[in-house]
């Protein structure tokens, strides 16, 4: 993402148009620089709204409503902590 983009207003914290912007291409990029099959982004503020979507050209015209929804549903769950697991062992070891 480029040093000159602002991630947030000045005013009450929120995703600035631009930083979606620039979310969705570096995450298209990403793919193609990967050789990924055509994806599609979509890039939400805080209340749902979709910002910035974006769908490579060959991809299979079922991929942007499938990550549309996929993006709705994250918005739409709130953020849940962790259970504490100071008192459980660790399940995997190094």
């Amino acid at each position: 993402m480029p040093s000159s983009v602002s991630l947030v207003t000045d005013a009450k914290p929120q995703l600035t148009l631009e930083a979606a912007d620039a979310m969705a291409t570096a995450a298209v990029a990403e793919a193609t620089a990967k050789k990924f099959k055509d994806i599609s982004v979509f890039v939400l503020d805080a209340s749902g709204r979709v910002l910035v979507s974006k769908t490579m050209l060959n991809c299979p015209p079922l991929i942007p409503e499938i990550a549309h929804g996929k993006v709705r549903s994250h918005a739409s769950t709130p953020a849940r902590t962790p259970p504490c697991t100071s008192t459980r062992p660790p399940l995997l070891r190094r």
